[in-house]
């Protein structure tokens, strides 16, 4: 498994770029978020009406109104903006403390997506 170019542990409760060389190409833009404890957040898209791919590594969340667990997937377009709250908790006493939710963003173009059934 390849390493990320940054020790997310060092920025909790922020979207962090994966790959920076991808903001000043055409690659996709990936993001990862950590979050510990009930974080809110809204990651607006540009252009607007365009979309994105959201996976749950680890941890819950509720995206928009849906309630996302561990490996739960959500893709959502035609949209500017994507809402989303980390729902961890705290452990039982003489555990390690709080949980920590971790997410992936994949961001996408609407007019180069299509979706066949």
């Amino acid at each position: 498994m390849g390493k990320l170019p940054f020790e997310i542990q060092s920025f909790p409760n922020q979207l962090l770029t994966l790959f920076r060389e991808a903001q000043a190409s055409s690659l996709p833009k990936i993001h990862t978020g950590r979050c510990k404890g009930s974080v809110k957040g809204c990651y607006s898209l540009l252009p607007t009406n365009n979309g994105a791919f959201i996976f749950v590594i680890d941890g819950a969340f509720e995206i928009q109104g849906r309630l996302l667990h561990l490996r739960d997937a959500l893709a959502m377009w035609n949209t500017e903006a994507i809402t989303f709250e980390a729902l961890s908790h705290e452990d039982p006493p003489n555990c390690r403390g709080l949980h920590w939710s971790e997410l992936l963003l994949l961001p996408f173009y609407s007019e180069n997506f299509t979706l066949s059934l």
